[in-house]
């Protein structure tokens, strides 16, 4: 079999006929992909719409598998031991894949044999397209020469894995861990030998409200500090020529923290600064390859228990090119 499909569960029976009509409208045999759900203790009714929508005996590829909840890690965890196929892809539920792509994924893995696949994707609020994914443009390279180059640190419904790569490094997702995909990512591409990217819209995402991307959650902050921590201390594991590619996924998540922790009281905004206070991270943000990140170092080290208005002051320069100017001079 070619590829496994998981698809965890949790309260999405708006959406979960869209999805689940996705991954059956394909043009390829049955015989060659399987679609595992994995009802995660959901509360409403998901379950039994989608078996009004699926006949389960007359697709036989398609099964679900029921468990305790314990959230989107775990749920995926657990579709990832009992998946068959050669390749695995992880789709969330409330979104949709492409009719008729299966097919085109095929060919590229047939002839690319990747140990991970990069697909287009693109965003959706409301049923209206809000951002498209970036195309990035090569035929096979190294895990460690994607992340150099192309820095794409989230949202693994956009990669398919070689399943005998995942189990060979014992790759797996934390348990109990908001913004799973930060943590995910990076590592498993590091030791990637073989990474190829594909053409074309193959994952539509949907931002809907009360899903755990839209939710206000003050874990969710905590947890990226977490990961920084966890990246940074990783780092010290590599070779001196690798190590600059994790310090880019460290600024990644300190950048993402106080970005969403200005949603937040001001009482949540210390605890950020305070943390990150902490974690100590100043040093490795002067070490990354991305300029914003070397100048926020910069000035972390100036004003330690500032970081969110630091973060703030550079914020206004971002995405202005005059701004951008200014910035290349601060930072020599």
């Amino acid at each position: 079999m070619k590829l496994s499909i998981i698809i965890p569960i949790y309260n999405v029976e708006k959406y979960i006929v869209r999805c689940a009509e996705s991954v059956l409208n394909q043009n390829v045999p049955p015989s060659q992909y399987e679609v595992i759900f994995v009802n995660d203790g959901t509360k409403d009714n998901s379950v039994e719409i989608l078996k009004k929508a699926i006949d389960f005996n007359i697709h036989s590829n398609f099964q679900i598998l029921d468990k305790e909840n314990g959230g989107l890690s775990s749920a995926r965890n657990f579709g990832l031991e009992h998946a068959t196929g050669d390749y695995v892809w992880f789709v969330d539920s409330d979104d949709w894949i492409e009719s008729n792509c299966l097919e085109k994924i095929f060919v590229k893995l047939d002839a690319t044999t990747p140990d991970i696949l990069y697909i287009q994707s693109d965003e959706y609020i409301s049923n209206r397209i809000f951002k498209r994914g970036d195309f990035v443009d090569f035929e096979v390279i190294s895990g460690r020469k994607f992340l150099q180059e192309y820095r794409k640190y989230n949202c693994t419904q956009y990669y398919i894995y070689r399943r005998n790569y995942l189990d060979k490094f014992g790759f797996r997702f934390y348990l109990r861990l908001l913004h799973e995909d930060n943590e995910f990512t990076p590592r498993v591409l590091y030791y990637a030998r073989r990474v190829a990217s594909m053409d074309g819209e193959c994952y539509h995402m949907y931002k809907r409200e009360g899903s755990i991307t839209t939710t206000s959650n003050p874990q969710k902050l905590f947890d990226l500090i977490t990961i920084a921590s966890r990246y940074k201390e990783y780092s010290k594991e590599l070779p001196s020529l690798d190590k600059y590619l994790f310090y880019n996924v460290v600024g990644n998540n300190v950048n993402q923290a106080l970005f969403e922790c200005t949603k937040y009281s001001c009482k949540i905004q210390q605890e950020v600064e305070t943390l990150i206070y902490k974690g100590n991270f100043s040093r490795i943000l002067m070490r990354c390859s991305i300029l914003k990140y070397r100048i926020e170092g910069f000035l972390f080290t100036l004003f330690p228990k500032h970081t969110l208005k630091v973060y703030t002051f550079l914020q206004m320069f971002n995405g202005d090119k005059g701004g951008q100017k200014k910035l290349r001079v601060l930072a020599k």
